[in-house]
């Protein structure tokens, strides 16, 4: 009876030298760790599993406040997160409050990009606006540049077409050596310029050239040369 006591005895003493072992190699693990460096929340480069199970250094299975002080970001957020006030957090309500903040990140970083490409759409329009100002600006001074030319031209051809009459009408009082007015084939056969044979300029064929015929003769001669 006594040789089985002992056996089951040495047993049971066998049996619970690993469970102390795990035990005290976790602790060991623990204590490695320092506290004050554990990232917490949602985002955090650990689970929110292992941060809870750090943080309650006593294995207690929830995190009291003077445990919480050893974590300057948990001691922080401490009273927020003690729903009921107890003094303590449940791993439930760690969890919860750090994944409300998560989302609570997230949706203000997708309403700061929200604000950002609005911003850009806003920015992008207005340049497309100011663009189309300064291209409309731009064709209306090309139109406005091509229609001074064109009056330009029109002006230095008027120009033209007035000293060439005066020239012509010049021309012809010199050449008008009576002074009555028209010319003769006498006289016209002193303008060297004149190609067109005098019958062809006498239009009305009276033996005269009047300034009209004169003209349109010496047209005729300018166009064929």
């Amino acid at each position: 009876m006594n040789k089985h006591l002992t056996i089951a005895f040495g047993l049971a003493i066998a049996g619970s030298v690993p469970l102390a072992h795990a035990a005290s190699a976790d602790t060991q693990a623990k204590a490695k760790v320092n506290i004050a460096d554990i990232e917490i929340g949602a985002n955090a480069n650990t689970s929110l599993d292992t941060q809870f199970t750090t943080l309650d250094s006593n294995d207690d299975g929830v995190i009291s406040r003077e445990e919480a002080q050893a974590n300057a970001q948990l001691k922080s957020k401490f009273e927020h997160m003690d729903a009921n006030d107890d003094g303590k957090l449940t791993q439930a309500e760690f969890e919860s409050d750090l994944h409300a903040e998560g989302q609570g990140l997230i949706k203000q970083t997708g309403n700061a990009l929200g604000n950002a490409a609005a911003k850009t759409k806003d920015g992008l329009q207005a340049g497309a606006n100011k663009t189309g100002e300064l291209a409309g600006a731009a064709v209306d001074k090309t139109k406005a540049g091509v229609a001074a030319g064109a009056g330009a031209v029109s002006d230095a051809a008027a120009d033209a077409q007035a000293s060439l009459t005066n020239d012509l009408s010049v021309r012809f009082d010199s050449l008008d050596a009576d002074n009555n007015g028209t010319l003769s084939q006498a006289e016209i056969e002193a303008d060297a310029d004149m190609d067109t044979t005098f019958a062809q300029a006498d239009q009305n064929n009276d033996g005269q050239l009047s300034k009209a015929e004169f003209k349109a003769a010496a047209d005729v001669s300018g166009k064929a040369e």
